[in-house]
């Protein structure tokens, strides 16, 4: 894939923690979930991480993430 913001080829990976990631509207000081919150990574097998698939540019350092929408 290209990308939308360079037109550079993208390099697909992924995005990982030791926790599982969630996007949020808010920036909040200590990790509350909210029934807002939409999850990015899996959590089919926590105790090797999470992951997201990602796709990356090297040119213009931006990721484009599949988000895993189900809510927990």
């Amino acid at each position: 894939m290209k990308c939308p913001y360079c037109d550079t080829e993208m390099q697909p990976g992924y995005i990982k923690s030791a926790r599982p990631i969630h996007w949020s509207a808010e920036k909040k000081l200590y990790f509350f979930l909210s029934d807002k919150d939409i999850p990015v990574s899996n959590r089919n097998d926590e105790w090797f991480g999470c992951f997201a698939d990602a796709l990356f540019c090297p040119n213009c350092k931006k990721c484009i993430v599949s988000m895993h929408t189900e809510r927990r």
